[in-house]
């Protein structure tokens, strides 16, 4: 029997929208991996592999269909693709340090595959470290009276009219 299988990693920004680099280190970083089989025939004991890279923590692992298990070592056992199906397996990270963040996945089945090209994958992203926090003084010089305002909203000048805001 012959399965052509593929993976596609893409990184998406909350509800499947491309994400934009870089990313704060910190902040999740969400991988949407899609195992597809271009048949002919069905794909039997499909399993995904995934070394996280350095510098990342595993916030969650969720396969369409299967289970997966290890870190940093994800290994997810699919079972049965069949012709024309895809799997998708979603994978949150948080990024520890700063730079360039490399993340390759792979996927094997039991048939013969006629195209071992795309059975890998890599994504990579740029991770950054966190904005400073901005700070906002106001000094009043002389007599009269105001109103202080600030964009983004959340700033409250208060008595002292002095207040930080990350």
């Amino acid at each position: 029997n012959t399965a052509n299988l593929s993976i596609r990693n893409v990184q998406v920004n909350g509800v499947g929208d491309p994400s934009d680099d870089p990313v704060p280190v910190g902040t999740p970083v969400t991988y949407l991996l899609e195992v597809t089989n271009h048949g002919p025939d069905e794909a039997t004991t499909v399993s995904f592999t995934d070394p996280l890279p350095a510098g990342v923590t595993l916030d969650s692992l969720t396969p369409s269909q299967g289970s997966c298990t290890g870190n940093p070592i994800l290994t997810c056992a699919v079972g049965t693709v069949g012709a024309g199906e895809t799997v998708t397996i979603t994978l949150v990270v948080r990024p520890t340090t700063p730079g360039l963040l490399s993340h390759t996945a792979s996927v094997s089945g039991n048939e013969i595959d006629p195209d071992l090209t795309d059975n890998t994958a890599t994504e990579e992203t740029t991770v950054v470290d966190p904005a400073p926090g901005v700070a906002l003084a106001v000094n009043l010089a002389g007599t009269g009276s105001g109103t202080v305002t600030s964009s983004p909203a959340g700033i409250d000048c208060g008595t002292d009219c002095s207040e930080s805001y990350a």
